[in-house]
């Protein structure tokens, strides 16, 4: 090549597939769930094939991320997009969404459950582990109903003559390859128990929290408070009444890629000793408590319902007329985080239509108390807006968590071809803009190609703003699209768009825009388009957002480890199984002494010759990684290409860890051979 031939690198982001995406909001979040859920799924079972008598999951894993591919395909449909074609189609595509979803949920599931089970465990009761699937230790609030969510498949499990009453052993279906879930009794659904770190003996402060009704803004809230009112079902004993309520408290330094085991000591009502609440009631308007949906209310110091919300880092504010959050004041940072300069209000949802460009905000609002005690407190707002007839948002802090949660439930009704967005306009005075692309992270103004249009980017985990030494980390579990800076008009092709207008007539949005603010609208619904996508979706879709601040220097690699933990919370199990198990109480599979770089992988060889461990080093520089694997004695690590083909000289390792030295910017996949996989 000559040596003076013009080279242009960057990216150029798509401005109608990635959109597309959004005209099937519910599916597409479902898929956006999958990224998250599967690799801490294989990581857990990887973990659970070597340390129990659990058959690996090969089949189902392959199915379930072969399914997420299939629904990341750009497209769907055609020209055209109504009748039965259309509905035929678009169901075949979310299809592979729910089918992944629900596999991974099911090797999670099962995995858990047999690693619960070989805890062991003195006393008799009911226990939970809860889980960490990423590879740092990591403290965080654990939210889990108090009856589990069933997984997709049962197996045939034999019953001994000795456990059957009888005396003669027979065959039962089961859930968990062994058992069915643990099914708490009524007095512990109740709130009778004080939770015990079975590791320290401490008692942990914990809460309850009720769902009130099927629009609140929590997973599965519609089925979950149908079925809590309900009775037993023929052939089985248990009663629903746990999926009405959530259990929450802070799980701290569970193990990486490990777990933390809490026992439920039956004795005590309501919430834990030393519940005195980090979460208190400020000034502003009164507002109205929630009625709880059962006669078991909560204990602990509430909020007073007051339209604010302060624990240690965050004071919030929220408007009862708009529904708007006014305020979000940084503690440790001494700094304002709402822009009030910002057309639309902090929090808000927005309707607009391509055939008239008006907009619509939050109408009809009410603001109330959703929860306060101890761990957790929230605001819930509700109202509607035209194509909206129901909205309802919670905005929760944690106490001893610099972090803020907001989440949103959407009741979208037929209207065609509107878009919906939801506004988070940060105060910030000199912007500099990073987010998570696919194995990339990137800066809008240096990044993109010469002439590309940004009005939409898709992110990943994470988008970071940097405002001098102050920082701020914003990440959305549901939603991909954003605009950084302002809420831009969409840039669909003629070949996509419905509506058609003089937009694509329009220039690039200057990159001079990205330095003026700190706004990120995200981008819930779009359904201008005629071909390959919908223009209409009736969907109850639940959009969730989790930001923190920080301050001094952050990398790529620390925001990627603080994104993967936003979108994969801290989880659990329960068991009810004492007896001498083989694992200690609180324990770690694979930890990552480096917070530059991110744990992709962690699975069983597809030839099964040991184990896959894919790494990415997000820094600019090459570094080199401490792996250590506490409950795994390595024999030899192999250096392998991306489908698992070995090459190089195997490298230095010890009985439980080893370095790799992964060049800048790249992912670098070993193989680890455990001693009793020699020949």
């Amino acid at each position: 090549l000559p040596a003076d031939l013009p080279v242009f690198h960057g990216e150029l982001p798509g401005q109608d597939y990635p959109a597309g995406a959004t005209s099937t909001a519910l599916a597409t979040a479902a898929n956006r769930g999958n990224h998250a859920t599967l690799p801490a799924a294989e990581t857990l079972a990887t973990a659970a094939s070597h340390l129990c008598a659990y058959p690996y999951p090969a089949t189902d894993l392959w199915t379930a991320f072969e399914d997420v591919i299939y629904h990341d395909e750009h497209t769907w449909g055609h020209s055209r997009n109504v009748g039965p074609a259309k509905i035929a189609s678009e169901a075949e595509k979310a299809v592979h969404a729910y089918r992944a979803a629900a596999l991974g949920h099911d090797v999670l599931r099962k995995a858990m459950a047999q690693l619960a089970d070989q805890v062991a465990l003195e006393e008799e009761g009911f226990y939970l582990c809860v889980f960490n699937p990423e590879a740092l230790p990591r403290t965080g609030p654990v939210r889990l109903p108090l009856r589990e969510i069933d997984n997709a498949s049962s197996a045939m499990h034999w019953v001994t003559p000795e456990e059957d009453p009888e005396g003669h052993g027979f065959w039962q279906g089961v859930a968990l390859l062994t058992r069915g879930p643990a099914i708490l009794p009524p007095e512990l659904v109740a709130g009778g128990f004080s939770l015990l770190d079975v590791a320290t003996g401490e008692t942990v402060p914990h809460q309850l929290v009720d769902l009130t009704a099927p629009h609140d803004p929590v997973p599965y809230a519609p089925e979950r408070v149908g079925s809590a009112v309900g009775g037993p079902h023929c052939g089985m004993l248990d009663l629903p009444h746990g999926l009405g309520r959530d259990l929450c408290f802070l799980a701290r330094e569970v193990p990486a890629c490990g777990y933390r085991t809490y026992r439920l000591l039956p004795g005590t009502t309501g919430v834990s000793p030393g519940g005195a609440s980090d979460i208190s009631p400020v000034g502003g308007s009164g507002v109205p408590p929630v009625p709880p949906l059962s006669p078991l209310p909560c204990q602990g110091r509430g909020l007073g319902g007051e339209a604010a919300l302060e624990n240690a880092f965050y004071r919030l504010e929220v408007d009862p007329a708009t529904g708007a959050l006014t305020s979000l004041y940084d503690k440790s940072h001494q700094r304002e985080l709402v822009d009030a300069s910002c057309p639309h209000p902090f929090g808000s949802v927005i309707v607009r239509s391509p055939l008239s460009e008006e907009e619509f905000l939050l109408e009809n609002v009410h603001v109330s108390q959703r929860e306060s005690g101890p761990l957790c407190a929230s605001l819930l707002i509700t109202g509607s807006a035209p194509g909206v007839p129901q909205i309802t948002q919670t905005v929760t802090l944690y106490s001893d968590v610099p972090e803020v949660h907001f989440a949103a439930r959407l009741l979208k009704d037929c209207t065609p071809l509107q878009e919906i967005s939801l506004a988070f306009p940060f105060a910030a005075q000199r912007p500099q803009w990073r987010y998570e692309g696919n194995f990339s992270a990137l800066d809008p103004a240096t990044d993109l190609l010469p002439g590309a249009y940004w009005n939409r980017l898709t992110v990943q985990n994470w988008v970071h703003i940097t405002d001098g030494d102050f920082h701020l980390l914003w990440s959305s579990l549901d939603a991909p699209i954003v605009s950084l800076a302002g809420l831009w008009p969409d840039y669909l092709s003629p070949a996509h768009r419905c509506h058609l207008d003089q937009r694509l007539q329009r220039p690039p949005v200057s990159l001079e825009a990205l330095s003026r603010n700190g706004w990120i609208y995200s981008h819930a619904m779009q359904n201008n388009f005629d071909t390959n996508f919908s223009l209409t979706q009736v969907a109850d879709v639940l959009f969730r957002y989790v930001f923190t601040t920080h301050s001094g220097l952050l990398s790529d690699g620390q925001c990627a480890l603080w994104g993967r933990q936003a979108v994969s919370p801290l989880t659990g199990t329960f068991t009810k199984r004492p007896g001498a198990g083989t694992l200690p109480p609180t324990a770690g599979f694979l930890e990552l002494d480096s917070d530059e770089v991110l744990l992709l992988a962690c699975k069983h060889a597809e030839d099964g010759r040991g184990l896959i461990l894919r790494l990415w080093n997000l820094a600019d520089r090459s570094v080199r990684a401490p792996v250590r694997l506490p409950l795994v004695e390595i024999a030899q690590v192999l250096p392998t290409n991306l489908i698992e083909e070995d090459g190089g000289l195997a490298l230095p390792s010890h009985p439980h860890e080893f370095t790799v030295e992964i060049p800048a910017r790249a992912v670098a996949t070993v193989r680890v051979l455990p001693v009793e996989t020699l020949p």
